[in-house]
């Protein structure tokens, strides 16, 4: 081989190598970026219809609008708002009718498709042990537009998806208490068995 061959695939190796090295520091710089602390404290709003729990600050307090959402064509089995002095977020279960669930899908797959839907800031974060796609809209509001967050989840039964106007900083440790309840737990509730 010539001596120039030998430079040019010495220096691709070691551009190889140095990216690799740069791949792994950004990757384990955003694994400790992504350490999210639950929510300490705090009252529980029990969920267990729906097959989890949520726990939020002690100054929330919840409304429920699931007769108001019905009334506007809306097809959600719960729609409500836990609200205190640092926000509101909006949430929303409804039947999942496909049956399939997030975690069947792989992560650029759902990126791509909810980025190709419009929203941006798309990412996937495991809070409470589920999975979940989170990202970013503007809509057009009554002042304007309005850029709002959201969490959503699913699972062969329910889709849960949480919405906010709330700092990611104050919205994430709340939604890191989300504890799951069993799917006999969640069966025998909407029987009303007993276990």
């Amino acid at each position: 081989m010539k001596k120039s061959t030998v430079q040019y695939i010495l220096a691709l190796v070691i551009c190889f190598a140095v990216g690799c090295g740069i791949a792994l520091g950004l990757n384990a710089y955003d694994k400790n970026a992504e350490r999210i602390t639950p929510l300490s404290g705090g009252q529980t709003i029990d969920f267990s219809a729906y097959g989890f729990t949520l726990t939020v600050p002690d100054d929330f307090a919840m409304n429920d609008y699931t007769t108001n959402n019905a009334a506007e064509g809306g097809n959600a089995l719960f729609a409500g708002c836990a609200y205190g002095k640092i926000g509101e977020l909006y949430i929303f279960c409804y039947t999942n009718d496909s049956g399939d669930e997030l975690r069947q899908y792989g992560e650029q797959e759902v990126v791509t498709y909810y980025m190709n839907a419009g929203a941006t800031d798309v990412r996937m974060r495991t809070l409470g042990g589920r999975r979940f796609i989170c990202y970013r809209a503007t809509v057009n509001g009554q002042d304007g537009e309005e850029t709002w967050d959201t969490y959503e989840t699913w699972n062969e039964d329910i889709q849960i998806s949480f919405e906010t106007r709330m700092n990611p900083d104050d919205v994430l440790p709340i939604l890191a208490t989300i504890t799951s309840v069993s799917y006999t737990h969640l069966r025998a509730h909407e029987t009303g068995r007993n276990l």
